[in-house]
């Protein structure tokens, strides 16, 4: 028996990683600086795919999107589609605020075996060779 849990979803494991990213990049921003939003953006998507990649449960592959808004009462809308395994895949959305800025942070997660369904025959056998490259290392 495997010591991966039945049902983790995408928000168990992003939300504290989503959190503690977020905290240490974006949050002691004190002033929008539109020149520094793409290292700050870079910073917090980098740092959240890092993490899960290292700490996850089960086999996904992550994208993770950031968005950050100058607070000059401008309005905001984003709207995401998939087509998905609603039971393995899905999607969290991290929203955090300082005095200066607000930073929406989307996490989607799709499972290895949703990939895999999809897969071709040639990108079976570029996948056989990473993994094969991979062992060898």
């Amino acid at each position: 028996m495997s010591n991966i849990p039945e049902k983790v979803t995408v928000e168990d494991e992003a939300a504290g990683v989503c959190k503690d990213v977020v905290n240490r990049v974006f949050m002691p921003e004190g002033t929008y600086q539109h020149e520094k939003v793409p290292q700050i953006t870079s910073a917090i998507v980098d740092g959240v795919i890092q993490r899960l990649s290292q700490s996850s449960t089960i086999p996904r592959k992550y994208v993770a999107h950031c968005v950050i808004i100058q607070r000059n009462g401008a309005g905001f809308h984003a709207t995401s589609a998939v087509s998905w395994n609603s039971s393995a895949d899905g999607a969290f959305v991290y929203k955090a605020e300082n005095k200066a800025m607000i930073c929406v942070l989307t996490v989607y997660a799709v499972s290895y075996t949703h990939l895999r369904a999809h897969e071709t025959p040639e990108h079976l056998v570029c996948r056989l060779l990473l993994e094969k490259k991979k062992k060898k290392k």
